[in-house]
């Protein structure tokens, strides 16, 4: 919770340094890297849809818990990109819902609002998700911000021998799928607060420079 905060006043005080941050890889620890970023980008899209400081720490703790189950899987799978998994993998994979689930119901003080987060990140809008197969308006709004966050961190999760997608090919990839189960609505908005070029990264202009 401290951490949710400080990264809450981060954001709040400024948005394109936190996400800067996000993009730092320093620990070595693949899981615990994405979940900080998630936190940001979860914390940085609430700021832009101009949500209240209690919400946004509820969008924080949501994102930095949401994969926490993935810890119980093996180790060569944890961190895998699902276009990678084969169908005994993607099996595994998808009980990581369950075992997060399990692991926040043990915490104290976390709210209904976080649970949802972690349980639904995986929901579309058209029933295609999983673990309920739920559709759009069984969905916390919160649920369906995080199955955003969660498919664009994924696009440019990299690993070796294959680089993620680039910020800018991530949206489009993003906007592209958005009739696949995410909101539409949502995926714009999302756009908008990453913007297409994020702060710290590099552009080649028509001029040359």
């Amino acid at each position: 919770q401290e951490v949710v905060d400080t990264l809450c006043e981060s954001v709040i005080r400024n948005p394109d340094a936190a996400l800067l941050l996000a993009q730092l890889k320093s620990t070595g620890k693949d899981l615990y890297d994405s979940a900080v970023k998630t936190s940001v980008h979860m914390l940085a899209f609430g700021r832009h849809l101009g949500l209240p400081r209690r919400e946004l720490s509820i969008l924080g703790l949501g994102g930095l818990l949401m994969d926490i189950g993935k810890q119980r899987l093996p180790k060569e799978i944890q961190v895998k990109r699902s276009m990678f998994l084969n169908s005994e993998e993607r099996k595994l994979m998808k009980q990581h819902v369950a075992y997060s689930e399990e692991i926040v119901s043990c915490l104290s003080h976390v709210t209904t609002e976080v649970t949802k987060i972690v349980t639904q990140h995986h929901e579309r809008e058209n029933g295609n998700g999983y673990p309920l197969g739920l559709f759009a308006n069984q969905i916390h709004p919160y649920g369906r911000m995080a199955a955003v966050v969660d498919c664009y961190e994924e696009l440019v999760w990299g690993q070796p021998g294959m680089p993620g997608l680039r910020p800018f090919e991530a949206l489009k990839e993003l906007k592209d799928n958005a009739q696949s189960g995410l909101s539409y609505a949502l995926v714009e908005q999302f756009a908008q607060c990453i913007s297409v070029f994020p702060v710290g990264e590099l552009v080649e202009l028509n001029t040359g420079e």
